[in-house]
Parts: structure tokens; sequence; C-alpha cells
């Protein structure tokens, strides 16, 4: 990883040779903070990046491999005991996001977001239009808010993202929310929290709330170590692994089904399922309740039962 010093340089992609100086000497931003208002991809070529606006549509920003923390509160450090739920930062938002997305169609990728007194990265909708934002190869930490704010945004992307070491949730959504390789640990509040979408293959451990809470489709999600439930899903949850969390492992509600999972050494039940949950090939032990409440088991592995 690049040194996070210097100052920002945002230029344009894909220019020709002689307009390339032109280009990279307008849009500059100090370390006062920069807004990003004309569509376009960019890239930053320097570090010590504090605070950073996308107002713009249809806008591609490459960190580089650099760092952005909030203006003028970087320096923030949530600290953490191996072993123990939660660090050591007090949860509480103070001012602007490291990053702020309100464009639609925006992709961030390739960097750090490292710290704050407020939000990692914040994302909201524009009026009357879904954000399309994607976040991709990102590593979000030691923030007091949340590590990634997508609570008022809908139809956004997370791919190879971390967000660990907050003072709050570690990545908060609403609706139509993608998930892929995402991680979210060591957080203040529920590691992953959501009202739908689609994750696969996310892990949510060492939070001091829930592990992973999602209205949608959940496959291959691992939960461990956290300080109330382990995975709580309301439609499909497949290839789960829930351990060693303060309350039930997994938890599915209203009609959905669980497949191939596992919940093992959970202060709870092993699997706790309202009557039309569909269950198959469930695996559990060292649970302090039962093993399997509620539900209905199934005869093979297609999913159908009333």
């Amino acid at each position: 990883m690049k040194p996070l010093y210097g100052m920002l340089l945002l230029a344009a992609v894909g220019l020709s040779f002689e307009n390339l100086a032109l280009a990279q000497a307008a849009p500059t931003c100090n370390l006062s903070g920069c807004t990003i208002s004309t569509s376009g991809s960019y890239i930053v070529s320097s570090g010590g990046v504090q605070g950073l606006t996308i107002s713009a549509n249809n806008v591609v920003l490459d960190l580089n491999g650099y760092g952005v923390a909030q203006l003028s509160n970087p320096g923030v450090v949530c600290t953490i005991v191996p072993g123990t739920r939660g660090n050591s930062c007090t949860s509480g938002i103070s001012g602007n996001p490291a990053i702020k997305i309100t464009g639609y169609n925006v992709t961030v990728k390739n960097g750090i977001v490292y710290s704050g007194f407020g939000t990692g990265i914040n994302v909201t909708s524009p009026s009357n239009a879904n954000s399309n934002v994607t976040l991709k190869d990102l590593t979000v930490s030691n923030f007091r808010g949340p590590g990634i704010d997508i609570s008022t945004a809908s139809v956004v992307s997370l791919i190879n993202v971390q967000s660990n070491q907050n003072g709050s949730y570690g990545i908060i959504g609403q609706n139509e929310v993608t998930m892929q390789n995402v991680t979210a640990n060591y957080n203040n509040n529920v590691g992953i929290q959501l009202n739908s979408g689609t994750l696969e293959n996310v892990s949510a451990d060492y939070n001091t709330g829930s592990g992973i809470i999602s209205a949608g489709s959940i496959t291959r999600a691992r939960a461990g170590f956290n300080g109330f439930t382990g995975i709580t899903g309301a439609a499909v949850i497949r290839d789960a692994r829930a351990n060693n969390n303060v309350s039930t492992g997994i938890t599915a509600g209203n009609s959905g089904v669980v497949i191939d999972s596992i919940a093992t050494q959970n202060g709870g039940d092993g699997f706790s399922l309202s009557t039309g949950v569909c269950y198959w090939g469930l695996s559990t032990q060292g649970n302090t309740g039962v093993a399997i409440s509620g539900g209905t088991p199934l005869s093979g592995s297609t999913a159908s039962c009333q």
C-alpha cells in the first residue's frame, strides 16, 4: 500500500499525451477537501487525502492504492484486543464522511478509507433515482460512525470490501444491495445489516451486535463470536456457518429456506426457525439451547414446504 501523505491530484483517464498536462492541472484538490462535480474517470495520484465528495453522475474514481481520511478529523484509531468483541471507539458521528457519494452510476475502487469521527463512506440515492454505486477493492476502518452507510441508498454493489474496527455498524444498508467477498469484523454494532439484497461469501466476526442481518439471499456466510445472533435471514440461507455467538447461531423468519448450514457452540439455539421455514442438511453441536427450534424438515434438497 502506498504511503498516506501528500496532495490529491485527480486527472481524467484516457487522454492524449499532448493534453495530459492540462488535464492534470484541472481538476486538482488539496487537503482541504474536494468535490467531483463533472462526469468522467479519475485517478488519485498521491496520498494524504482528507474528505472527498462525488456529486456528479457517471463517475469512476480509482484511489490507486492511496487512502482517504475524514476532513479535519483524521487520526482516529479504534484499537482491538484479539479474542474480544468490538473496539475502543465510542460510537458517535461528527462531520462529513471521508467519502460522500450523492451522484448515481458511480464506482469507487482500489484504496483505503481509514480514519475519522464520522462515517467512512456514505452513499445517498439521488432524488427519484437508484444509486447504482459500486464499491470495489476497498478497506474501511477506524471511524467512530459506521464504516459504510448505504441506508438511504438503493442498488449498491460491494465487491472485495472490508469494513472493520468502526465505532458503529460495519455496513448498514437498505434495499437491493449486492455483496461479494465482504468482511465486517470488530465493529461496535451489527457487522452487516441490510433490508434486502444478495450476499455471497461474506463474514462478520467479533462484532458487539449481531454478525449478519439481511432479508435477502445469503450464501457462504460466516459469523462467529458476535455479541448477539450470528446470522439472521428471511429468504434463503445456504452454506452458512455460525459459531460461538452470544445468542442463537442462525435465525430465519417468514417462509425462508435454510440449507447445508452449521451452528456450533452458540449461547442460544443452534437454529431458530419460524413455522413456515423449510430446512435440510443442518448440523449442530454444543449450543446452549436446542439444536433446531421450529421450521419444517425437507425430504430432499429441493425446497418445497407449506
